[in-house]
């Protein structure tokens, strides 16, 4: 916690020099160079009230379109009660509506990719969110702090919960975390002291450290895939695993209570559950590691299986790197999430792949 705290600090002690373009209707915009398109910008004196950010303006006799919530535009404005997003803005930027401590709500436009690092921390009136189907990243403490949050939607595409996304949002009562998502970070939901229920999606792959440690009161766990992954000692960190019921598919008991930490909770068979099918599955052709990787990714084959060729695609599905080696040099590329082609004489296979 202390961390999170260090970065808000150090996002209200930055001296902002302001690229505010124009004003029209009483919002700022800045415009993007090169483009006609335009995202919010902080202003001279706070928003307040309810705000409905169009989805394009018009100023000189140019028309722009609204694409983004800037940096830091809202930081501090303890009076904006609500926000209205229009279906042009894919992205809410880093600091966005940080500690914007009388906010109540947002409506979300269907079409939101990202949300960034600390875009609602300190927003102490939400009480409730529902995120977009579009969403695909909640960035590093992008809700920390969001003491009156009770109630999360995620959307159905959501593939990363970053790091302390939801950190110490102690309202939490429950959580389903769809079949669409990856990973989730360290300390994603530490010391979500009201949440009880958790229900984890099938293409979860990897828990980090302490993704769920001090939930005191968790008391069930739903797990929709058959096979055990590994977690950490700390995901569950200072939690009773005993008292909580452990909730998998029929016929996946004696694998999760083999299964290191999983073998710790109450494990209760979950007739309704049906073993869902997981993405990417590990059908034995090939194997990648680290996940998440760093600065190389290896590939290993597996019986008779010889790899041709391994293509890696950013987040837009734009190809990065090639390789018809068993190692992959991923060092300068950007943090975020990947997708590996890997193509072997048996078939092409996918993975995700994330970057720390």
């Amino acid at each position: 916690m202390k961390k999170n705290l260090f970065f808000v600090m150090a996002l209200l002690s930055l001296s902002i020099v302001s690229a505010q373009d124009f004003v029209t209707d009483d919002i700022a915009y800045h415009v993007i160079p090169g483009t006609t398109n335009v995202e919010v910008d902080s202003k001279s004196g706070c928003y307040t009230g309810a705000v409905t950010i169009p989805e394009t303006v018009t100023y000189n006799a140019s028309t722009y379109t609204v694409t983004s919530v800037g940096f830091l535009a809202f930081r501090g404005c303890s009076d904006l009660t609500s926000v209205s997003l229009s279906s042009s803005i894919t992205s809410i930027e880093t600091g966005a509506f940080l500690n914007c401590s009388g906010l109540t709500s947002v409506d979300f436009s269907d079409a939101v990719i990202s949300i960034g690092e600390s875009a609602f921390s300190g927003c102490e009136s939400l009480t409730s969110v529902e995120l977009p189907n579009s969403l695909k990243t909640i960035s590093e403490n992008a809700f920390v702090g969001c003491d009156g949050l009770t109630s999360v939607a995620l959307g159905e595409s959501l593939v990363v919960i970053a790091k302390s996304a939801f950190n110490g949002c102690e309202s939490l009562v429950s959580l389903d975390i769809p079949d669409s998502v990856y990973y989730i970070g360290p300390t994603a939901f530490r010391k979500c002291e009201a949440l009880t229920s958790v229900t984890l999606g099938n293409s979860v792959s990897i828990l980090d450290h302490s993704a769920f440690s001090l939930c005191e009161n968790l008391a069930s766990v739903t797990l929709k895939r058959p096979t055990p992954i590994f977690i950490y000692e700390t995901v569950f960190g200072n939690i009773n695993l005993a008292e909580v019921d452990l909730h998998v598919p029929a016929g996946s008991e004696l694998a999760y209570g083999e299964a290191g930490v999983w073998k710790d909770f109450n494990i209760v068979t979950a007739n309704p559950i049906v073993a869902s099918k997981i993405e990417d599955p590990e059908d034995g052709i090939i194997t990648v590691f680290p996940l998440p990787a760093n600065d190389r990714l290896n590939i290993k084959e597996h019986g008779a299986a010889k790899l041709e060729e391994a293509t890696l695609f950013d987040f837009n599905s734009n190809e990065v790197k090639k390789s018809t080696e068993n190692t992959m040099d991923i060092s300068n590329l950007s943090k975020g999430l990947y997708t590996l082609k890997v193509k072997t004489d048996q078939g092409v296979i996918t993975k995700k792949v994330l970057k720390n």
